[in-house]
């Protein structure tokens, strides 16, 4: 009868363990797209100097990943900037684009 019971316990912990990784690796990989996805448009207005659409994305991309540091740093940075009622130095929030490369054919359909 206990072997019954190992057996049930088992099989039952086995199907939780899978399942969860399974759902979350699919949902983690989303989110960690959607907040690349923001962190670029985020950069994107921060080129063009719109401080308060850079804001936006930046928050959006931490409440699609919360460990993300990149948006977390970027968010940080911005804070800093917006908080000083200051006239704002640009030269401060340097934005990195990503470069395509000329020898990869697939650049322009990504």
């Amino acid at each position: 009868m206990k072997k019954i019971y190992l057996i049930v316990i088992f099989l039952f912990v086995f199907s939780l363990v899978t399942g969860v990784f399974c759902d979350t690796s699919y949902a983690t990989d989303y989110s960690m797209e959607k907040c690349r996805q923001m962190i670029e448009l985020g950069n994107e207005e921060l080129s063009d100097k719109d401080l308060n659409a850079a804001k936006m994305y930046y928050r959006r991309a931490i409440q699609q990943n919360p460990y993300c540091n990149d948006a977390w740093v970027k968010y940080e940075e911005l804070m800093k900037v917006i908080s000083k009622n200051e006239p704002v130095d640009w030269s401060k929030l340097q934005v990195q684009m990503e470069e395509k490369e000329e020898d990869d054919p697939f650049a322009d359909f990504e």
